[in-house]
C-alpha cells in the first residue's frame, strides 16, 4: 500500500471513522453464537452449536445462500426472538463505529411462522432502543418486501407496515428477493403506492440479473439501488447513476460469497467511486458473508488502494444517501 505504511495504521483509521450503514438485514446479523441460542431455547431437542452453524454459511451462489437463510431465520420463533437479534446486532454496530444504521426487516414474512407482523415491529424498535441506550447507532429500519411476495398480500402488508411505524423509525421500503427470478418491474405497483404514500423507496438490483434490473428499479421509482454490481455492464447506466447522483448500497463481501463477482478484486465499487458515483460500503449478511463494518472497510481499502481522501469519502457518501434524519453533531472526518 502506498497511502498507509502498514495494515496496524490502515486499520486504526478505520477503526476511528464514523459510519452509517444503508444495507443490513436484521434476519442476516445474527452471529452463530446467537443463532445456536435461538436454535436451543425454540427446540430443546435440537443440538447446533455456533461451529455447525459456521458449516453452513458456506455457498457459492446466491441461491445456495439463500436457502441458507431461509433455514437459519426459522430459528425465529417469538417475538422476543427478534428483539434479541435487534439488541446483538446494534450492539456489534457499536462495536465498529456505526452511529447510524437503516436497517432492513422482513416483518410481514412473520405471517408464515404465525407472528404478527406488528409483534415482530415493536420486537425490533424495543431492541434497537435498547442497544441505542447502552451507546449503539441511531437508527432507521427499511420494511423489507421479498419480490416473490410483492405482487401478493406481503406486499401490501409491508406497505401498511411501513405507513404506520413511519413515526416509529421506518425510514423506507425495500424490495429483496431473487431479482434474476422475478423482475424487479413486477414491483411497480407496490413502489407507485409507496410513492404515493410519501414513503422512501430501496430495491435489490444488478446483484444476480444484469443492468437491466437496475433501470427496471429507477423506472419504477427506486432512490437507491441495493448493489448495482451489474451497472458496469451499461456505460449509459452509469452515466445516469452519476448524473442524477442515485446512491448504490454496495456489499463487496457479499457479492464475492454469492458469486456475483469472482473476487474482491475484480469488483467494481473503487471504479463507481472514481468516476464519481455516489457510492456507498455495507455488510448486508455480515456473519453469512465473515465480514464486519472495519473489516469490509479494510478489505476494499487493500484491494483497491484506496487513500485515507477515499475511505472518508465513502463513510461521507452513506450519510449523505441515508433517508433517515442522522445528527450531526460529534461526527468528525
Amino acid at each position: 500500500m502506498t497511502h498507509f505504511t502498514d495494515t496496524v495504521e490502515l486499520n486504526e483509521f478505520i477503526s476511528g471513522l464514523p459510519k452509517a450503514e444503508l444495507h443490513l438485514h436484521l434476519e442476516g446479523s445474527v452471529q452463530p453464537e446467537v443463532w445456536a441460542r435461538l436454535a436451543g431455547r425454540n427446540d430443546p431437542h435440537l443440538s447446533v452449536t455456533p461451529d455447525d452453524i459456521r458449516e453452513m454459511l458456506k455457498y457459492n451462489s446466491l441461491s445456495d445462500f439463500l436457502f441458507a437463510f431461509m433455514a437459519l431465520t426459522s430459528c425465529f420463533r417469538e417475538p422476543d426472538d427478534f428483539r434479541l437479534a435487534a439488541l446483538e446486532c446494534g450492539r456489534e454496530l457499536a462495536r465498529h463505529n456505526v452511529v447510524y444504521a437503516e436497517i432492513h426487516t422482513s416483518a410481514a414474512a412473520g405471517l408464515s411462522i404465525g407472528i404478527p407482523p406488528r409483534e415482530i415491529m415493536d420486537a425490533v424498535i424495543t431492541g434497537l432502543n435498547e442497544a441505542r441506550s447502552e451507546g449503539g447507532p441511531e437508527w432507521g429500519l427499511i420494511v423489507d418486501v421479498i419480490r416473490e411476495m410483492a405482487v401478493k398480500d406481503q406486499g401490501e402488508i409491508g406497505l401498511e407496515l411501513a405507513m404506520e411505524y413511519r413515526n416509529r423509525g421506518v425510514v423506507a421500503i425495500g424490495l429483496g428477493g431473487n431479482e434474476a427470478k422475478i423482475p424487479t418491474s413486477e414491483a411497480a405497483a407496490l413502489f407507485r403506492a409507496a410513492r404515493d404514500a410519501g414513503m422512501h423507496r430501496t430495491a435489490h438490483a444488478g446483484e444476480a440479473a444484469g443492468p437491466e434490473s437496475i433501470r427496471q428499479a429507477l423506472d419504477i421509482g427506486a432512490e437507491r439501488i441495493g448493489h448495482g454490481v451489474a451497472a458496469r455492464e451499461d456505460p449509459e447506466l452509469l452515466c445516469l447513476l452519476r448524473d442524477f447522483r442515485i446512491p448504490l448500497e454496495m456489499c463487496p463481501s457479499s457479492n464475492v460469497c454469492t458469486g456475483a463477482v469472482a473476487s474482491m478484486e475484480e469488483h467494481p465499487i473503487a471504479d463507481y467511486l472514481r468516476q464519481g458515483l455516489l457510492v456507498t460500503l455495507s455488510t448486508d449478511d455480515p456473519p453469512f458473508f465473515h465480514t464486519d463494518m472495519n473489516t469490509e472497510y479494510a478489505r476494499v481499502a487493500e484491494a483497491f488502494d484506496l487513500s485515507p481522501a477515499e475511505i472518508i469519502q465513502l463513510s461521507k457518501n452513506a450519510f449523505d444517501a441515508a433517508f433517515g434524519v442522522i445528527p450531526k453533531s460529534g461526527f468528525r472526518f
